[in-house]
């Protein structure tokens, strides 16, 4: 049910097209949940899925619509589906994302 996120993002966006991600479930799970304890950074993308971020340790840059979020330990960012977003991770971070 979940990946290891790795610094260049190969653990976490496995299929990326022109921006687009598709999120590979586990058969019969409806859930995808990320363990990362490394910095990475994303480029834009948008998928069909939920996404909902907790930080455990460092921060959390994500660019949404217009607006620059930076997130804390025990702060949480939900990001809703088909919103373009960029995200910059200084350290350690559960990432779950959830079907629409």
């Amino acid at each position: 049910m979940y990946g290891q996120g790795t610094q260049t993002g190969k653990g976490m966006i496995y299929h990326l097209d022109g921006g687009y991600e598709t999120v590979q479930y586990r058969q019969k799970s409806h859930l995808r949940l990320y363990y990362n304890n490394k910095s990475e950074h994303f480029p834009p993308h948008w998928h069909n899925d939920i996404e909902i971020i907790n930080v455990l340790k460092g921060k959390l840059v994500v660019r949404c619509l217009a607006n620059s979020y930076t997130i804390h330990e025990g702060e949480i960012l939900i990001i809703c589906p088909t919103s373009i977003h960029p995200v910059f991770s200084f350290f350690r971070r559960w990432t779950l994302l959830i079907p629409s």
